[in-house]
């Protein structure tokens, strides 16, 4: 509580938003806890809370088992509205995804790009890793057919970012002026990150919220 208060009182809004994660695993009494903090905040400090609740699918199920329960202080409170991650579906999202890399994403906060930071003098060359994302897409396509997963499902976003760190960490360092990321090299990050394990579970809730 201290640090929310802290925090809070610092924000010009004077409000803090806190993220639960494995939020479908939170049971009445933790509920009640969250209201009461809410309320503390408010009541004493003046402080508006914001929650967003981070779960597996069955997080939507206890919106349902709540309301008609009626627990509706809860669901107003705490899930008022809902958003369902999406895969990565098709190169166009992949691609979108990994030009964050070379935009958007920086190392440190203010400093160059992910992509010239890992790969400095190759980003000063031209390089640009969305240029290599066909190719790592392709790669992905492959090895969920050596794994028996189902086409068209994309990729996941935490399949996805535990691969395009390795490959940035690992794999661009590496780089000379004029090189691409090579094929093998792609199919080997695949392999050590084990990556493949989300879709793996993808595919399996996918099959189950079927049946």
């Amino acid at each position: 509580m201290g640090r929310l208060v802290e925090v809070g009182a610092r924000s010009e809004k004077k409000k803090v938003v806190i993220f639960l994660d494995e939020a479908q695993l939170l049971d009445d009494a933790l509920f009640k806890l969250l209201i009461g903090v809410h309320n503390e905040l408010w009541r004493t400090y003046r402080i508006k809370c914001v929650w967003i609740l981070v779960g597996q699918p069955e997080l939507d199920t206890i919106v349902t088992t709540f309301i008609s329960e009626g627990k509706r202080q809860i669901v107003g409170r705490f899930m008022a509205d809902t958003y369902a991650f999406q895969p990565l579906t098709g190169i166009t999202d992949f691609k979108a995804a990994v030009d964050c890399y070379d935009l958007h994403l920086h190392y440190p906060a203010g400093g160059p790009s992910f992509t010239a930071h890992f790969a400095p003098l190759p980003w000063e060359a031209g390089y640009r890793l969305s240029s290599d994302a066909q190719m790592i897409y392709e790669r992905i396509v492959q090895a969920r057919l050596d794994n028996g997963l189902p086409e068209g499902q994309g990729m996941t976003m935490q399949g996805f970012t535990t691969l395009l760190n390795s490959i940035l960490i690992n794999l661009l360092p590496n780089l000379q002026v004029g090189d691409k990321l090579q094929d093998k090299d792609v199919d080997q990050s695949i392999v050590a990150t084990n990556c493949m394990i989300f879709e793996q579970q993808e595919a399996l809730l996918a099959t189950a919220s079927v049946h």
